[in-house]
């Protein structure tokens, strides 16, 4: 019953004193799967269910846990108990790390079947008499196995509904994507991304140009990639985004490719081979006029049986990325990933638990409408911000008078509302005691034409007042009347997380090797560790030297803040025969 076609379904016509054969019966199975099957697959769609959560034993063991998945033809895998591995002895591993030499595998699911439960077959077989057993039960299983193989791109993720990626290259642990949208509404914006991912041990660098047409950026029909892992947190993995503008040409097909001879890739300033045609790496992107999410709906109703039937059984089920630490004798496993291309089914309880988060307070439209809350001026709790205001007077002394565009300042005065920022307002008295904010020249009964300012001292609490006349005048001084508002904002006290960083991530010594380990703490304001090697793998100074031990392997270094004995962190040496 490990067919991949589902159609055309074809079940049995049953009447009286009809012969039943095997194939009849075999009929009658399959026109039931295949029926519940095509649903599965067209409604449910293809991933994890529940469970299979991949976890790291031990530097060469790993479990994946009890659950269930549908895979890409709509059939059942139900794994009914934990399963522990062996890295070494799962299939395919001589092939992908020994051969290949890659620092990471996926870890797939496959559905499987097998005979079971021997019985006595009455009828004999005719082609051999002698053969009188066969199998009585067909039980459905599973095959877990590793490969290095990518899925094909826009295969697994659902945002190739609306998204196409092309991989620019892929070689010696480095991955270079980029991602831009299928439709764009025409005069409107859209987003190009870039993703890097760089899992060895050098640092990268590259640059090249996009040439866009019927889009541009920044007023330029070329984008300048420019990337130096150098000046990064060096975390392997990278995003660069940039914002475009489209033509405002319904219809039209704007397109984005690597200019051809712009493009050079650098490990440690070591220069690479980093070249593709154009056709292999161009993207198109449709200016549409309509909403997008129109536009997907239609093509996918139009495209989704063919692509059902053009691609059945092609797709794998990635339950998880190991990433690997090459050892002396073999290969150790750094940490997994669990679903890395995000292959999941949400069930309807789940589904209806995220929808109710979104509208009732945990997702966009109710963070909307707090926005709109606090424009108003209303907070939580329906009550108008708390708001703190002074007033005073002040005396401007003029010096008897002077010339038009004489400037005049007071002392620093303090206001009373303590540090940080708030508004001023100053207003001339005139000599009818009304005061005048703003400029004097609109009022023809001024006795002194002035312009006021307020300037704001914020890490001191005070404010200075200036003057400039406007027409020459004779007046000793005037009274300016200042008001200063300040509003106390309820600020969610985010709590500080306490990390420690190793430079480098990852080191790789020969033995009795040397090499300086950097501690980066954040958050702290004491920032001495203390320095330890686990078992016999080496010996640390207390200025973060290590020197490695004579016998090879893969040795953990710790590093632990003595102010916080809580946190810590830690990097794996790998030292190898010189």
């Amino acid at each position: 019953m490990k067919n991949t076609k589902y159609f055309p379904f074809e079940r049995n016509k049953y009447f009286y004193g009809k012969l039943l054969s095997v194939d009849d019966f075999e009929l009658e199975q399959r026109y039931g799967n295949d029926k519940r099957r095509m649903l599965n697959r067209f409604l449910q769609g293809s991933g994890v269910v529940a469970g299979l959560y991949a976890v790291r034993l031990d530097e060469r063991t790993l479990s994946v846990e009890k659950g269930f998945a549908l895979d890409a033809l709509g059939r059942e895998i139900v794994v009914d108990a934990p399963v522990i591995c062996k890295l070494q002895l799962l299939e395919g591993y001589a092939s992908c790390v020994e051969e290949s030499g890659k620092d990471y595998v996926y870890l797939c699911l496959d559905y499987e079947e097998e005979e079971s439960g021997i019985v006595h077959n009455i009828a004999g077989n005719a082609m051999r008499p002698d053969e009188s057993e066969a199998y009585n039960r067909i039980r459905e299983t599973y095959r877990l196995y590793v490969t290095d193989e990518e899925p094909e791109q826009g295969r697994l993720d659902q945002s190739a509904l609306y998204e196409q990626e092309r991989t620019l290259y892929a070689q010696d642990g480095v991955k270079i994507k980029l991602a831009a949208p299928k439709y764009v509404e025409a005069g409107g914006a859209g987003e190009l991304r870039l993703f890097i991912e760089n899992l060895s041990k050098t640092y990268l660098s590259f640059s090249f140009r996009l040439a866009l047409e019927y889009m541009d950026c920044e007023g330029k029909s070329a984008i300048a990639v420019n990337f130096n892992e150098m000046q990064f947190e060096k975390t392997g993995s990278y995003e660069l985004s940039y914002e475009v503008e489209a033509a405002d040409l319904p219809g039209a097909l704007a397109s984005v490719h690597v200019e051809e001879k712009s493009a050079k890739l650098f490990f440690n300033k070591e220069p690479r081979e980093f070249a593709a045609s154009d056709g292999a790496i161009a993207m198109q992107i449709r200016l549409i006029q309509e909403d997008i999410r129109s536009c997907m709906v239609r093509d996918y109703y139009k495209t989704a049986m063919e692509n059902l039937a053009q691609n059945s059984g092609r797709e794998r089920l990635y339950l998880a990325k190991i990433y690997l630490l090459r050892t002396g004798d073999g290969c150790a496993i750094d940490r997994i990933e669990n679903l890395p291309f995000g292959q999941y089914i949400l069930n309807q309880n789940l589904s209806f638990a995220l929808h109710q988060l979104t509208m009732e307070g945990g997702g966009v439209p109710a963070a909307r409408e707090r926005r709109a809350k606090e424009q108003k001026g209303i907070n939580g709790q329906g009550q108008p911000p708390a708001v703190r205001f002074a007033q005073g007077s002040v005396w401007l002394d003029l010096s008897g008078g002077g010339q038009r565009g004489d400037r005049f300042l007071s002392d620093e005065i303090p206001h009373g509302l303590g540090l940080g920022n708030v508004s001023m307002q100053a207003g001339l008295e005139g000599a009818d005691g009304a005061v005048t904010y703003g400029s004097s020249e609109i009022f023809a009964d001024m006795d002194v034409m002035l312009e006021v300012a307020v300037r704001t001292f914020p890490e001191r609490g005070t404010f200075q007042i200036g003057a400039r006349l406007r027409e020459p005048a004779i007046k000793s001084g005037v009274t300016v009347h200042w008001l200063a508002v300040k509003r106390e904002e309820e600020k969610e006290k985010k709590k500080l997380v306490r990390k420690i960083f190793i430079r480098p991530g990852v080191l790789e010594l020969a033995v009795r090797e040397s090499h300086y380990l950097e501690a980066v703490c954040t958050n702290m304001e004491d920032t001495s560790v203390v320095w330890s090697v686990q078992g016999q793998g080496g010996t640390m100074s207390e200025n973060g030297l290590y020197t490695a031990p004579n016998t090879p392997g893969v040795y953990e270094v710790v590093a632990e803040s003595v102010a916080y004995p809580d946190v810590k962190a830690s990097i794996f040496v790998v030292v190898r025969e010189a």
